[in-house]
């Protein structure tokens, strides 16, 4: 299962449509690596184990029954804690924040889930997404997997970790002056900046004051 994380979504996906591929052995596959790497690399701030197992379940079902959905069916994927989900924290990285749970998932999370697929977890980022390294949050450093003596980029640091080693196999996050892109690019896997409107940005901390710490 280690060489999975070589594949791209699209080969992944064939597998699991033509149930080669098991969604929930491929979520252990996930959680087995973000359990061995994560202490080190410091890639999640919040992992959905059990929610992770549940939504796969239900996965395989739904694709053994005839229901597929679609590429992202059965796809384990993480979302950078900048996005609120329901009963989850997401905290931006930010003390203030480290308890907060919202009551609704941000707009691009409901999307995801709706397309079937997993989602494992809360990626790690540079507190409130001001920075370019990831090595100020307050749950700590971001770790490049290349070398953990180097930055993984910022501020979508944990997100570009967690693909790099296989943990999960698609993170969204934000880019507005790089934010994906640079810690992409740091640890050597691929960063997407979509046009303006095509991402569903609702739901970015929704509610919270727009402080001077946040601007």
């Amino acid at each position: 299962m280690d060489t999975l994380k070589n594949i791209n979504i699209a080969e992944i996906s064939g597998l699991i449509h033509s149930k080669k591929l098991s969604p929930l052995e491929l979520v252990k596959n996930c959680i087995a690596r973000i359990e061995e790497l994560n202490p080190s690399l410091n890639a999640f701030i919040t992992v959905m184990h059990d929610e992770a197992m549940k939504s796969a379940s239900i996965a395989e079902k739904e694709i053994g029954g005839g229901n597929w959905k679609g590429v992202l069916h059965g796809i384990p994927i993480a979302v950078k804690d900048f996005y609120d989900t329901a009963g989850i924290r997401t905290t931006a990285g930010f003390e203030k924040f480290k308890g907060r749970i919202p009551e609704k998932d941000a707009g691009i999370v409901k999307q995801l889930k709706e397309a079937g697929a997993i989602l494992i977890g809360k990626t790690n980022m540079h507190k409130l997404g001001m920075g370019t390294t990831s090595v100020d949050s307050f749950f700590g450093s971001v770790h490049n997997p290349l070398n953990p003596e180097y930055v993984a980029g910022g501020s979508s640091g944990g997100s570009a970790v967690a693909v790099a080693t296989g943990m999960c196999f698609a993170t969204v996050d934000t880019d507005a002056v790089g934010s994906c892109r640079i810690p992409a690019a740091c640890c050597g896997t691929m960063g997407f900046k979509a046009s303006n409107g095509l991402i569903n940005m609702e739901g970015i901390l929704a509610g919270e004051k727009a402080d001077d710490a946040i601007i």
